[in-house]
């Protein structure tokens, strides 16, 4: 997984900063919901961090409901290539469980 900063417009016309997380092959996996603020431990280690907000800029800039689409599309692509989701009646039953385990509180083994 890697990411960056990238600049964002959201619902109402604000622009921040969020972080955008992808995976290795340029997939969108998630982006922070509040933007970030720049603090750093040292006056240089805030300057490093306002140098890559600056370069966030570089990019084109993103939406929130460009990124939220994206995110989505991501999310039914996944699910169509591991299937959908079967109950857990399925699951015994093709895997040949017949047992059926009921746990009583208080229960007594002797």
């Amino acid at each position: 997984m890697t990411w960056t900063y990238r600049a964002v417009r959201d619902e109402i016309g604000r622009y921040s900063v969020r972080e955008v997380f992808y995976e290795r092959d340029g997939t969108l996996i998630t982006y922070s919901k509040t933007p970030v603020a720049p603090v750093g431990s040292s006056a240089d280690d805030l300057l490093h961090q306002m140098q890559s907000f600056r370069d966030a800029f570089d990019l084109p800039i993103l939406s929130v409901a460009d990124l939220e689409a994206a995110i989505s599309k991501q999310a039914k692509k996944t699910q169509d290539k591991t299937g959908s989701n079967i109950s857990l009646e399925q699951l015994k039953a093709e895997l040949g469980l017949e047992v059926e385990v009921a746990y009583i509180p208080n229960a007594s083994l002797s």
